[in-house]
């Protein structure tokens, strides 16, 4: 996956750098996800394949449910509670 690819995954969304990053497993405070999802999508740092697997997880399976839960969510509680879904979506994707 290039940083291309997230970028246009994660506004297809229509989140904010912070909510992609925590929503594919990030933790740490804001500042910190927020420049590694950017350094991903300005191709600065190469991506896993566990996170573009997980980010095409969000991209194909059940992005409409994902948006209609998620978007707009910026507290710490919501903002586990994606990667604890989006986590599950992409175990299931695997198998």
């Amino acid at each position: 996956m290039s940083g291309e690819q997230m970028l246009v995954i994660r506004t297809g969304l229509g989140l904010t750098r912070v909510q992609f990053g925590l929503a594919i497993g990030y933790s740490g405070d804001r500042n910190t996800v927020n420049d590694v999802v950017r350094k991903y999508e300005q191709g600065n740092k190469p991506i896993p394949p566990w996170i573009a697997t997980t980010a095409r997880a969000l991209d194909v399976d059940g992005i409409l449910e994902f948006i209609q839960r998620y978007n707009g969510a910026d507290d710490e509680r919501s903002l586990r509670a994606i990667s604890v879904d989006i986590s599950h979506r992409a175990h299931r994707s695997w198998q």
